[in-house]
């Protein structure tokens, strides 16, 4: 999965959600700490926005997500290169939990754990 100024959030969140189905991103206005929970900030909410026009660091860089990268790792890598703060969520039964006590598993990680709510039948 690639992200660059081209793609809008849309197509981030959904590419995202494809490769990783038990896991989402949301994109905020403001920064947080490694391990802590975002306060109740507002989402982006215009998703048609492309990564290039609403980030706030300059440059032309993309870069690929890979599953052995850190919750933290991405979210790093998000605000260094675009400047724009996101959260990684993971699906647990009819819910979206913020992965902030887990920021140092892996997206694969994480995914798998949210899978494992799913063939526990927490979803039914």
């Amino acid at each position: 999965m690639i992200i660059s100024n081209q793609s809008s959030i849309y197509e981030v969140q959904q590419a995202f959600q494809q490769k990783f189905p038990y896991l989402k991103l949301e994109f905020y206005d403001t920064e947080h700490a490694i391990g802590e929970g975002s306060a109740p900030n507002r989402p982006y909410r215009d998703s048609s926005q492309t990564i290039g026009n609403i980030r706030s660091k300059s440059g032309t860089e993309s870069f690929t997500i890979k599953e052995q990268v850190s919750v933290a790792t991405l979210e790093r890598t998000f605000f260094r290169q675009y400047g724009l703060n996101i959260r990684v969520f993971r699906k647990a039964g009819h819910c979206w939990l913020e992965t902030a006590a887990t920021d140092h598993w892996t997206l694969e990680q994480q995914n798998t754990k949210g899978q494992g709510y799913v063939k526990r039948g927490a979803l039914a």
